[in-house]
């Protein structure tokens, strides 16, 4: 055989074993085919996608037409797919239906797994996939912490602030269980730093925080990088 002829056979079986395996189509394990897509950067609503998703994320979106394989099919029928609601202001007691002289001291044993379940209840259902708690005990935050740090797609996502964040008044002598007393603005610089090294990203300053302290919270959350939400009324800062 020639050398003009071994390197057209050469060429021949690469581009036959290159055609070969362009053939082999990757099998997704589910398809949300004909959808309207809502992008909620742009605010624009493309239709006819198909999502292909490969375990827990979004491997590809494609047009309606093109093909594909998947292990499970969902047909949208033309249906809007947005990303999931965010509620920004719960509180877990008031979710659980809990007077604030009643709701248990931990969150913890046997029940523990129903009040997951019923965070999934209340929200999964109607489009809100992610929530915010403004303020609860401190004995809850070992659990809530874990539910935090270990999200699953069968719970909304949980994002802490732990307690809400007073002042020691002297009007105010039975804080609310949610709610988190600080001394002075040396004590409510340390809980900003307790809380952070215990994996929280945001605080939660109350209305019952006086300046000194409210000013002392805010200096340490920005050192640390926190995010800072605030309940501000009755003229008090």
């Amino acid at each position: 055989m020639h050398a003009k002829e071994i390197i057209l056979c050469r060429w021949l079986l690469l581009s036959f074993l290159i055609g070969s395996t362009g053939c082999v189509q990757q099998t997704y394990s589910l398809a949300i085919e004909n959808v309207k897509l809502f992008d909620s950067k742009s605010k624009q609503i493309f239709p006819n996608k198909t999502i292909l998703i490969q375990g827990d994320e979004i491997a590809e979106i494609i047009d309606s037409k093109e093909g594909y394989q998947a292990s499970k099919i969902i047909r949208g029928k033309g249906r809007l797919i947005c990303p999931g609601f965010v509620d920004t202001h719960v509180h877990l007691h008031q979710i659980y239906d809990w007077p604030n002289d009643s709701s248990p001291e931990t969150l913890e044993g046997d029940s523990l797994k129903h009040y997951h379940d019923l965070l999934a209840q209340q929200y999964l259902p109607y489009g809100t996939t992610t929530i915010a708690d403004m303020g609860q005990p401190e004995e809850w935050m070992t659990t809530t912490l874990d539910w935090q740090k270990h999200p699953s797609p069968h719970y909304p996502n949980l994002y802490n602030v732990g307690g809400a964040i007073i002042s020691d008044l002297s009007w105010n002598r039975n804080p609310a269980h949610h709610h988190t007393v600080v001394k002075d603005s040396g004590e409510a610089k340390k809980k900003a730093q307790t809380y952070a090294e215990k994996g929280l990203q945001h605080l939660k300053l109350y209305w019952k925080l006086e300046e000194p302290d409210f000013k002392a919270v805010i200096e340490e959350g920005q050192k640390l990088g926190l995010n800072l939400y605030a309940h501000v009324d009755y003229n008090i800062v």
